[in-house]
């Protein structure tokens, strides 16, 4: 979220695309992804959903054995997802699933923190084990007598439905998907937030995109684009 001037915070987005064969220590937790491509938009997800499309074609997307779309639980994204690879494994961040399922707990339990403990580990083991169909099956939100403990197991027994196509971890993990999107939330940060969230900032429309795109072209190793635009027009 950037403060525009004249309209308060809005939203600017953010997505990488990057193969598999460009990751080293894959099989550890602190990897590293040697070869990605940042593309950063402030405006509608239609016109974000060209800039990525794009982007995956100029990584060669045609050319791969699978693609895999990972993001969190918004459904902008997996509408463009369905409409931009229909074909694509779909896999929803493990992180957002985990805070859900906490703020949960939160409500069910606000002062038992033991008991709010178990609750979230009931479900997050359920479907880290594979046992999705019997974890949902089990949270039962008419058994709450307090109506807003019982609409809020309700709202996440719901969000888990509608995701559960996404949230196969065990069969991902086996295959050695990743499960978090630590890179792009990373990105976040030292992409934008570092250059366009600094203390006191204030953007016109066009400037926080300018600056956007320039710092997507340098974290993504293509600052040699830019130059070569900036010298083929002072020539």
């Amino acid at each position: 979220m950037l403060h525009i001037r004249g309209e308060g915070w809005k939203e600017i987005k953010l997505g990488m695309v990057f193969k598999d064969d460009k990751i080293l220590n894959k099989d550890k937790e602190r990897h590293i992804i040697t070869d990605k491509d940042y593309v950063g938009f402030f405006g509608s997800a239609e016109e974000f959903k060209k800039m990525l499309f794009a982007a995956a074609v100029k990584n060669g997307f045609m050319d791969v054995k699978e693609v895999v779309i990972l993001g969190d639980g918004a459904a902008w994204i997996w509408n463009m997802a369905n409409e931009l690879f229909p074909d694509a494994v779909f896999i929803l961040d493990y992180y957002h699933f985990e805070e859900h399922v906490y703020e949960c707990a939160n409500i069910v339990h606000p002062d038992d923190e033991v008991n709010k403990k178990r609750f979230a580990k009931e479900i997050i083991d359920g479907f880290m084990s594979g046992k999705i169909d019997d974890t949902i099956g089990n949270m039962k939100p008419e058994e709450y007598s307090n109506k807003v403990v019982s609409d809020k197991v309700g709202e996440l027994k719901t969000y888990l439905k509608n995701n559960m196509d996404k949230m196969d971890y065990t069969d991902f993990k086996d295959k050695g998907y990743f499960i978090g999107s630590g890179a792009i939330e990373g990105g976040q940060k030292h992409v934008l937030q570092q250059r366009l969230k600094l203390a006191g900032m204030r953007w016109s429309k066009g400037g926080a995109q300018y600056i956007a795109s320039l710092r997507c072209a340098d974290k993504s190793s293509k600052w040699s684009n830019v130059t070569d635009i900036i010298y083929g027009k002072a020539c």
